[in-house]
């Protein structure tokens, strides 16, 4: 083979190298921080059901149907863990965990921006988690759960916010199933 030939699939390797490790940052886990963590010695083990709803802010652009996409990403991921036997927006009784999303920023960015700049046309996805015990009259905990994706050009320019969502989902799958602990 010559060395103009090796040379050409030496990049194609490298690109495809790098693609790939691109691809993980839009998926990749959102950060969160607890506004009111658990109380000491806490924990949400003896919930076996979930009540999961979703919110946002009247001034955030998100529809009804994007709320409803997020809770099924998450509802998902959590029957996949196998950890509440029930989980919807009508589950309700005893051994019932109350988890509610409202979003405070949903914004899809500028494809175009980030195309020519990283850094430039974010998209964000922020929210607030509250987990209450609906037989107690306060909530159990409260956690503010943020997904942010800047990469620039082809990448940047190529990723919605329907791939970052990934991201911000598997924070709050990893509040709901307690693995910070």
């Amino acid at each position: 083979m010559s060395f103009p030939a090796l040379m050409h699939n030496g990049n194609v390797l490298v690109l495809g190298l790098l693609a790939l490790l691109l691809s993980a940052c839009a998926h990749s886990a959102g950060s969160y921080d607890a506004l009111a963590p658990l109380p000491p010695g806490g924990s949400l083990i003896q919930y076996t059901n979930l009540h999961l709803e979703a919110t946002n802010k009247n001034e955030v652009p998100m529809t009804s149907i994007d709320r409803d996409r997020l809770l099924n990403k998450i509802a998902r991921k959590l029957q996949v863990a196998n950890r509440y036997k029930e989980i919807g927006t009508a589950t309700s009784g005893p051994g019932t965990l109350y988890a509610t999303i409202e979003f405070t920023d949903y914004d899809s960015g500028n494809a175009f921006l980030r195309f020519l700049l990283a850094g430039l046309g974010q998209i964000h996805i922020d929210g607030i988690l509250t987990l209450e015990n609906p037989e107690k009259s306060t909530p159990l905990a409260k956690y503010e759960v943020n997904k942010t994706f800047a990469w620039g050009g082809f990448y940047g320019m190529g990723t919605k916010i329907e791939d970052v969502e990934e991201g911000f989902v598997e924070a709050v799958t990893e509040i709901l199933l307690e693995k910070n602990k």
